[in-house]
């Protein structure tokens, strides 16, 4: 195991504190959401987009980002939601991109 695996299960096991717990919790959490949709998407983030041939998987990435900033601003405005979204649901989603962005050279 990597050290950085090492701290952390030893943070989700309560070894660095608290606070350490509940950022490696928040973090698997978002791991987890992303490798399911990952498979349920069939790894199409690290693909050119099928609607915009040409875009690097990496630009697309970016557009995803700044829908769910948009998104967020909407959200945090007091707007009533036309769909099922909360705050947590986008910023778990905006992570995710951040992610699969940090995860790609392209």
């Amino acid at each position: 195991m990597t050290p950085e695996m090492v701290r952390v299960q030893e943070s989700l096991n309560g070894k660095n504190g608290e606070d350490a717990q509940r950022i490696a919790a928040a973090g698997v959490e978002v791991l987890s959401m992303l490798l399911r949709k990952n498979r349920d998407y069939g790894s199409s983030a690290f693909q050119e987009p099928v609607l915009a041939p040409g875009m690097k998987p990496r630009q697309a990435m970016q557009c995803r980002m700044s829908d769910k900033v948009a998104r967020l601003s909407t959200l945090m405005s007091g707007q009533q939601a036309e769909v099922d979204e909360s705050i947590r649901d986008t910023m778990s989603d905006l992570a995710g991109y951040i992610i699969l962005w940090l995860s790609t050279d392209q």
